[in-house]
């Protein structure tokens, strides 16, 4: 099941919404963790914002709380990418710093949200 589809089964949960921005938390079945979803309206060309999601070089600059970010493993075009994160998360956070694994549905598929609406806009015009 696509990121898409579980926000449209209601099994996420819309925990902030903005004129440009919404984000989601979602269950994940064999974890304790929930994953989260951000879909956001960005007023720039689709290769430069994917660029910019693919570009793991940069991504303590500008993902928050990221201290470091290398791929792991590239999947087929349907699935993206297995990413390694290092988060510096905060003092009150149980775990002082939280090294995540994120699969192709907590990267990837986020961006495949973006560039499906972006590409739905495109066929409007």
């Amino acid at each position: 099941m696509s990121i898409i589809e579980k926000i449209n089964s209601a099994s996420c949960t819309l925990r902030l919404q903005k004129d440009w921005l919404k984000i989601f938390t979602c269950p994940v079945p064999t974890s304790d963790f929930l994953s989260f979803v951000g879909i956001a309206t960005i007023d720039a060309p689709q290769h430069a914002v994917l660029s910019l999601l693919y570009d793991v070089d940069v991504a303590t600059e500008w993902v928050w709380k990221t201290k470091e970010m290398k791929v792991l493993k590239e999947l087929s075009e349907d699935e993206g990418r297995i990413v390694y994160q290092l988060v510096s998360a905060e003092k009150n956070w149980p775990v002082a710093r939280l090294a995540q694994w994120h699969a192709a549905e907590a990267t990837y598929q986020a961006s495949l949200a973006a560039v499906a609406q972006a590409r739905a806009r495109l066929n409007d015009l």
